[in-house]
Order: structure tokens, then C-alpha cells, then sequence
């Protein structure tokens, strides 16, 4: 979560590294080998470029290119070198300790600033979420409940010690915690999703596994008492039903309601997409179309703000049509059937947090997201591709 406005530099810091190592013709040899996941894996960045001829908006469009670059650059990194199994699970945990490192540093400056203004509101949301949006960081929380998840199922299967267990049982317990904290519904949702699906996994397929079972619904019965314990979750999952069941009447009512607007701007990115289904209006275009459109229904809330179509499908859709929408369920389809082969719980669950997060967010439109689901997309399938060893793993 720290360093977003140098992850450029660490990424050209990475590539000189990745050069200087050597091994070049070995590296090209299983580049070519993985060329098939390699050109699918970066497909999404490929129909951007190629968008740029149908672009309204080159400035912008260029820019969105240059963001997503590192959807190319982390493909071809990946696919290139062989990562071991210890190597990956040092990445997974060097990126779980870093999130609940910031959520830490989240938390002291909110009661810093709660101190001087005795303000609750700033331990939730965007007061509380001090590096990125909180929609971004819960998804960074939610990959590190779910290494911990694994973490706490393994030592149950290997005899680990009591503190071994306790510490990492607290650790889950205060991620849990900054996930309530950071008041996305969708992080609230994804990460139910996720402890449901780990539970199911552990009934069916693990028979000896029943202390973890039992800790399994316990977890599940902690989040959902704390998701009911603080209001603010409480209350705009409670506004978001609302605005679902009252669906219908989107347009008669206020529209800064959030879920309520989102609702609105969605039927108006589906309606785009319909006027132009297959090639979209070009990449860049999206911002000024959306803009038109808000202005010419009366949405003054989402015109004044530029909203993007908070999903990324549909910002896909429109901008790249029907191609779009194609290479993002690629990009997330090709690591979760091949964490589904080799049975790695971690690799399958980042592509279900991944998606998910894409049907509230537009996650490619900022780094904190593109970085993410780059990284780790292009991670699980190559490292678990390149290395048979991980058909063993959780």
C-alpha cells in the first residue's frame, strides 16, 4: 500500500534488475514457452492501444495507456522466470504484513486526529483509509485474510505450536477489523464470499480438518458480529438495500445517494455499450461520454464529480466494446481455473476478489488497482504454471 507514487520507479528498478540477472536466452526460451498465457494474460493492454484509433480523447487516452502499461510489463516479467514455492509465499507474505502494517498506521493517525477533533467518523471510510481509496485498500485487506486463513488452516494441520496459532488467529482478527474499518460494502461482501467459500472447501474436501472447521464458523460468526457491531457499515449496507429494492424509482430521488447513483450510472454505461457493442468508443473516451451523458439526463451530482462507470466491465465495454469485456474475464478466468488444477486456495481467491471488486469498481482507472491485479494475476499463473510443486499446496 505504501510508495504509490514511486511504483513507477520501482518498476523500472525491477526490469534493470530483471536484466542485469542474466539468463537472457533462458528467460526468452520460457517466455516462448508461456507466449499463449503471456499474449492472453496482456490482451487487455493490446485492445487499449489499439483502442487509441477510435479515441475522442487522445490526451486521456494515452494516459490510460501509460497507466496500463504494467499490464503488459508483468506478464512478460512473469512468464519469463520460475519462482519457487517458498519465493511465492514469501511474496504473499511480505504483501499480508505490509497491508495490516498500514491498516496499523491507518488506525494511530485516526486517533491522532480523534484527539484533537473527537470526531468518530475519521476511524471509518475515506478518513480512515489514508493511502489509497477504501474500496483499494479493502481489497489489499481482504488478500491478507486470506493468507492468513491458509496460514491458520496449516498449522492446524501440522501440529504448529499454540502460539503459532494465537498470533496468527489475532492477526486474522485485526484484519477483520480494518475491514469493517475501511466501510466498503465491497470488501464486506467479497471477504463473506470468501470465508463461505473456504468453509464449503473445508467441509467437503478436508474430513479430518474439524478444529478448523469449528474455528471456520466462529471466524464467520466474529465478522458478521462486528459488521452488525459498528454502525457505519451497518448503515450503508442498509441504505444499499434500500436503494435496491427501490430500484425502480432510481430517477426520482436525490442522486448523491451512492449506491443509488451508482445504479443510475450504470444504466446509462449500458446504454452506451448498446449504441456501440463491439468496438466501443475508443480508449480515453470514456470520462467526457460518461460526462455527456450525465449531463443530458440531470445527474448534476455525477456530472460535477466525473464519475467513471464503477464497474470495470461496463468502463471496459464502453470503451473498447465487447473486446473489452472479453480480455478482462480472460484476465481473470486463465488464473482461476489454473489455481482450480494445482488447488492453491490463495490463487484462486485473488481472481474472485479481483472480480468482484470489478462489479463496484472501475479498478483499472488507478494504479492502486491496475498494480494489484497485474501483479498478482500474472503472478499465480505463472509461478504455479512454471512449477509443479505447487499441485501440493492449500
Amino acid at each position: 500500500p505504501f510508495f504509490q507514487k514511486s511504483i513507477g520507479l520501482l518498476i523500472i528498478l525491477w526490469i534493470s534488475v530483471w536484466m542485469l540477472e542474466g539468463n537472457l536466452k533462458d528467460k526468452f526460451n520460457m517466455l516462448v514457452k508461456n507466449q499463449v498465457f503471456f499474449w492472453a494474460l496482456s490482451s487487455v493492454f493490446w485492445v487499449q492501444l489499439i483502442g487509441l484509433f477510435l479515441s475522442i480523447d487522445l490526451n486521456n487516452g494515452w494516459f490510460q495507456i501509460e497507466k496500463k502499461l504494467s499490464l503488459f510489463i508483468f506478464p512478460f516479467i512473469f512468464a519469463s522466470v520460475s519462482f519457487s514455492k517458498q519465493d511465492f509465499i514469501k511474496i504473499l507474505n511480505a504483501f499480508c504484513y505490509g497491508a495490516l502494517i498500514a491498516g496499523v498506521l491507518c488506525i494511530i493517525r485516526s486517533l491522532a486526529l480523534y484527539s484533537s477533533s473527537g470526531d468518530p467518523n475519521l476511524f471509518f471510510y475515506k478518513s480512515f483509509s489514508y493511502f489509497m481509496h477504501p474500496s483499494y485498500f479493502g481489497m489489499y485487506i481482504n488478500t491478507a485474510c486470506l493468507v492468513l486463513l491458509v496460514k491458520i488452516h496449516e498449522s492446524f494441520s501440522n501440529g504448529a505450536s499454540n502460539q503459532k496459532k494465537a498470533g496468527s488467529i489475532l492477526l486474522l482478527c485485526f484484519a477483520l477489523i480494518l475491514i469493517i474499518l475501511t466501510n466498503s460494502k465491497a470488501a464486506i461482501l467479497t471477504l463473506g464470499i470468501v470465508l463461505i467459500l473456504y468453509f464449503v472447501k473445508i467441509l467437503l474436501f478436508d474430513k479430518k480438518g474439524i478444529a478448523f472447521l469449528i474455528f471456520s464458523i466462529s471466524i464467520i460468526i466474529i465478522f458478521l458480529s462486528l459488521v452488525f457491531f459498528f454502525p457505519k457499515p451497518v448503515d450503508r449496507i442498509s441504505i444499499a438495500y434500500e436503494s435496491l429494492k427501490n430500484k425502480d424509482n432510481t430517477k426520482s430521488t436525490d442522486d448523491s445517494n451512492g449506491t443509488r447513483l451508482r445504479l443510475m450510472i450504470w444504466e446509462e454505461a449500458l446504454d452506451l455499450i448498446k449504441e456501440k457493442p463491439f468496438l466501443g468508443y475508443g480508449t480515453g473516451s470514456s470520462k467526457s461520454i460518461l460526462t455527456e451523458k450525465y449531463k443530458q439526463k440531470g445527474m448534476s451530482f455525477a456530472e460535477k464529480g466525473k464519475y467513471n462507470a464503477h464497474n470495470q466491465f461496463l468502463q471496459s465495454g464502453i470503451e473498447n466494446g465487447m473486446f473489452g469485456i472479453i480480455t478482462l474475464l480472460v484476465l481473470i478466468l486463465i488464473p482461476f481455473f489454473i489455481a482450480i488444477k494445482y488447488k492453491n486456495f490463495i490463487a484462486l481467491g485473488i481472481p474472485i476478489l479481483i472480480g468482484v471488486n470489478f462489479l463496484f469498481e472501475s479498478m483499472l482507472g488507478l494504479q492502486s488497482g491496475i498494480i494489484y491485479t497485474g501483479f498478482f494475476l500474472s503472478l499465480i499463473t505463472f509461478a504455479l504454471k512454471n512449477n509443479p510443486m505447487f499441485s501440493s499446496t492449500k
